[in-house]
């Protein structure tokens, strides 16, 4: 297994140098618990890319990250794409409503189509309440649009892709998700802070770093056999992928590191790495993004598996 084929399972379940000194109880203070990002403002917003705008109805679960990269190659040709991860609470009444008011915006990407499925409804299955992305996908742009049911309000969660010079257009919209009562599975919504496991795969564990929180629960998104999606905040970015890419190369002598990568993208300081052992082994990718202004870094994490 290579990186790009990790990055693009990871991709379909997805998917941040802090300016702020690490190691005292001021900056441990600072960071949100996820209650504390459930009870945010819903004017709190931060720009998007792609003609996104923040809809009515959700509240940002850390800062968005919109930056370059490579995914994987095609044809021996490394692929170049404009990645957009976001989360959000979704504290209106109708979040079904609220999540395919997000599909309609996903003009200003060229997508040929869009398929909406519905979860395992009263299956107890971890999956989705409702997840909109390619019908079918063989390169290009890619769009992943993932609702999930937790015991407090669902979470968004947007992982979107620009790659090529294709103009945008609006995608044909299969919905056949019916009626979407909310599933029987919800997420565990726990409380974690450093030391605590932030994902497993293949009986492989990763903690969340020192100086790190969890701002939402890890998701059981599809990566491949595994998989996972989860964000945190972080003192300090660089510190806490180091951190993890540390101890993921610690349990496996055939691990590959690419990264960090740091790059400062319109005032947002952007770290990115990703870590994979390959030949049917397991990965993660973990981006991070902290504004000026921010006291702390937004870290998404995306695992899977082979």
């Amino acid at each position: 297994m290579r990186y790009g084929t990790l990055s693009q399972l990871a991709v379909s379940a997805i998917l941040l140098l802090g300016f702020v000194s690490c190691g005292d109880d001021r900056d441990r203070a600072a960071l949100p618990s996820q209650a504390a990002v459930s009870e945010g403002s819903a004017g709190d917003s931060f720009p998007l890319p792609f003609g996104l705008v923040q809809l009515d109805g959700t509240v940002p679960i850390g800062r968005p990250v919109d930056y370059d990269h490579d995914r994987g190659t095609f044809n021996n040709v490394p692929v170049h794409v404009r990645s957009l991860r976001a989360a959000y609470r979704v504290p209106a009444a109708d979040a079904v409503a609220v999540f395919r008011d997000w599909i309609g915006q996903l003009d200003g990407l060229a997508l040929n189509d869009v398929c909406v499925r519905a979860g395992g409804a009263g299956t107890g299955a971890p999956e989705p309440w409702l997840q909109a992305t390619n019908c079918d996908y063989s390169g290009g742009d890619y769009a992943d649009l993932q609702l999930w049911a937790t015991s407090s309000e669902p979470i968004l969660l947007v992982s979107l892709d620009r790659a090529g010079d294709d103009p945008p257009r609006a995608p044909e919209v299969r919905d056949d998700a019916g009626a979407t009562p909310a599933p029987g599975w919800v997420v565990d919504e726990s409380e974690r802070t450093a030391g605590h496991q932030l994902f497993s795969e293949q009986g492989d564990v990763v903690h969340l770093p020192e100086g790190t929180r969890a701002l939402m629960p890890t998701i059981p998104t599809f990566g491949g056999t595994g998989g996972s999606t989860s964000v945190l905040a972080a003192e300090d970015g660089e510190a806490a992928v180091r951190a993890m890419l540390d101890e993921a190369m610690a349990v496996s002598d055939h691990g590959e590191v690419t990264g960090p990568v740091i790059a400062e993208v319109e005032g947002t300081r952007v770290v990115y790495a990703s870590f994979v052992i390959t030949a049917g082994g397991w990965g993660f990718d973990v981006v991070t993004a902290q504004g000026l202004d921010d006291t702390y870094a937004t870290v998404y994490v995306v695992s899977g598996a082979d």
